[in-house]
């Protein structure tokens, strides 16, 4: 059902997806001064010097837990918790926006784990792009020879920002397809939908804990 990947991995630091990751920093830089620049033209300058520390420590922590190596086998979803986490910290300041993550016990090697982690990056920025308050929901299941992992939002969508495509999201294909994997994204009456299909040996049924908001 699932076509299985032929050529080895990519670890970490290749080039499909050191270049996502630098595009990415690049565009959260981006991001920060746009909003310090609408700081400063409020006149407030101490809320300018706050928003710049917050913003630029939150995204220096992001991209760190991005490129830093991982162990040699780890649970995948814990490490989709902590991004959720780190996300929200370096996009999201009001609180208006919240992620749920349903946890479940999946050990992977880490070069699964990597590119999971890098295309579940690209599918939540894109969400939280798209939404302006709301809970992001971020799930994943076992099945007989698969991992399925989802993102949805229960926002309010805003519609001048329905299209999804640029540098990111065609690294996350290239790495999807590498692995074999179906990736599948897009916004679907008012709400933004993704689903990731990674083929996998079932090991087990998961084990759920409980949901872990932020």
């Amino acid at each position: 059902m699932h076509r299985r990947r032929t050529s080895s991995p990519r670890h970490w630091c290749d080039r499909p997806r050191d270049h996502e990751l630098r595009h990415r920093f690049a565009n959260e830089l981006a991001s920060t001064l746009a909003a310090l620049h609408l700081t400063k033209a409020s006149g407030d300058r101490s809320a300018l010097i706050d928003q710049a520390i917050d913003r630029v420590e939150a995204q220096s922590r992001l991209f760190r837990f991005l490129v830093d190596p991982l162990p040699a086998t780890c649970n995948l979803m814990e490490h989709v918790a902590e991004l959720c986490h780190l996300l929200l910290r370096s996009r999201r300041s009001d609180g208006l926006v919240k992620m749920k993550v349903s946890v479940v016990t999946i050990i992977v090697p880490s070069q699964v784990a990597e590119a999971v982690l890098t295309i579940m990056n690209e599918l939540l920025v894109n969400a939280l792009k798209r939404v302006d308050r709301g809970v992001i929901d971020v799930r994943a299941s076992i099945d007989t020879d698969a991992l399925t992992f989802t993102v949805a939002n229960d926002c309010h969508q805003e519609p001048a920002r329905a299209q999804i495509h640029g540098v990111g999201v065609e690294a996350i294909r290239q790495i999807a397809d590498e692995y074999g994997a179906l990736l599948d994204f897009g916004v679907r009456e008012s709400r933004f939908e993704a689903r990731l299909i990674w083929p996998a040996e079932r090991e087990g049924d998961p084990e759920p804990d409980d949901d872990l908001p932020f």
